[in-house]
This record gives C-alpha cells, structure tokens and sequence, in this order.
C-alpha cells in the first residue's frame, strides 16, 4: 500500500507541476479552445504533446485510485 500512495502523489506532483508551470491551459468560452501559455509553450512545443503528457497524468492518477481502493478492502 505504501509504495501505490507513493506513486500516486508522484502523478498528483506531476500534474500539477505540469499544469501549473509547464503547459498553463488557458480555456476561452463559449468557444472551447484551448491555448497553452507555459514553459512548453514558450520552447514551442505543441499543444498535442502537452495535452497527450495531461491526459496520461490524469489517467496514470485514476488506475492508482483504484488500486489503493480495492488494496484497502
């Protein structure tokens, strides 16, 4: 259990560092589009790559909470 609580704070770290510093997502309403302002963005790197880094974190975090779930029962 201890080593799953571990890498589920490493992705949680990760993301928010990723959101925060890295590629910054700004979301323009009503339209939906997204624009990212980070570092990433400032080095020219795509949205594409940023967005596919995000969505694995946020996957990466839900397999962990389930698996520290069904470990705890």
């Amino acid at each position: 259990m201890k080593s799953s609580l571990l890498v589920n704070h490493f992705w949680c770290t990760w993301l928010d560092f990723m959101v925060c510093t890295l590629s910054t997502p700004y979301v323009f309403l009503p339209t939906t589009v997204f624009s990212g302002v980070g570092i990433l963005s400032s080095l020219e790197i795509p949205f594409t790559p940023q967005l596919a880094t995000g969505v694995f974190s946020v996957v990466s975090i839900g397999h962990r909470a389930i698996i520290l779930k069904s470990s705890a029962s």
